[in-house]
């Protein structure tokens, strides 16, 4: 019900974004409506005490390349939110539990999906990879759970856990689904009201009109094919500089070492965002 009014709210707002890629991502938002629950109130008032304008403005440059992705792949445009949720985009994070990456895969799940290690290249650190593999796990955990909400919680805990947690309301007689599970642990718990949350406010913030971080609805990388190398030499073939090939594909510290796919800006003269991001 929130959602529908927001959309219908968004619709009639007429303003400077109208070809901003939140509002491609908003019109392609197709995740379930939650039920009343207080973890969603939880989870918005964490992201704005977090500074949400500063988290948003993270998702430049990498934005629309997931959002394609996911997209391309049936998948509800929520999905390209994620990675906020995962690592703050971040390609190189780390977690306590060993999880790495943008999408975080733990390293059990990232050789189940191919994510290929390339000597010193571990490919969840690999945009590309990575996000082709978050797809094809979530597209799995969907089609086994039958439900976007119990495949999100899976791809925070992993599947036997949330089975588990299903299992043991079954004993005692209690629904099965996601907001009924309070056997999960609390991250789980609050990971897919965190999504949900987010999902919400960046709605509110452009229906009220609110400034977000401009992100143009146009792709500002792009996937080229690029022999081995170290940077300098990719960066004389492709005319990049170093610093941002070596941002946008950190998997490769010293530059690729195999035939590889890498992401370059579409159009460096106009890529006005690569100072700012590279501070």
């Amino acid at each position: 019900m929130i959602r529908s009014l927001l959309l219908a709210g968004l619709l009639m707002v007429q303003s400077a974004t109208a070809d901003s890629l939140w509002r491609e991502i908003i019109r392609d938002f197709n995740l379930p409506d939650p039920p009343p629950d207080t973890r969603l109130m939880v989870e918005q008032s964490r992201w704005l005490k977090g500074g949400l304008l500063d988290k948003l403005a993270l998702a430049r440059p990498w934005l629309y390349y997931v959002y394609e992705q996911t997209t391309r792949a049936g998948l509800p445009s929520e999905i390209a939110l994620l990675p906020f949720v995962e690592s703050a985009w971040n390609p190189t994070a780390t977690s306590r539990a060993g999880a790495e990456g943008m999408w975080q895969f733990m390293d059990g799940t990232a050789r189940e999906y191919r994510l290929k290690t390339q000597g010193q290249c571990d490919g969840r650190q690999d945009v590309i990879q990575a996000t082709g593999s978050a797809i094809r796990l979530l597209t799995d955990l969907r089609r086994d759970f039958g439900d976007w909400h119990l495949a999100l919680a899976a791809y925070n805990a992993g599947a036997t856990r949330v089975r588990e947690a299903q299992k043991k309301n079954l004993s005692e007689n209690k629904s099965t689904d996601f907001w009924a599970l309070d056997s999960l642990a609390k991250e789980t718990q609050l990971y897919v009201p965190r999504l949900l949350a987010l999902r919400e406010l960046v709605s509110e913030q452009l229906v009220l009109d609110e400034p977000l971080p401009w992100l143009p609805a146009q792709p500002l990388l792009k996937v080229v094919d690029t022999p081995p190398g170290n940077w300098s030499s990719v960066a004389e073939r492709t005319g990049m500089p170093v610093p941002v090939l070596r941002q946008l594909n950190p998997c490769w510290q010293d530059g690729p070492k195999q035939k590889s796919l890498i992401l370059v800006p579409t159009n460096l003269r106009k890529a006005d965002w690569i100072g700012q991001w590279l501070g």
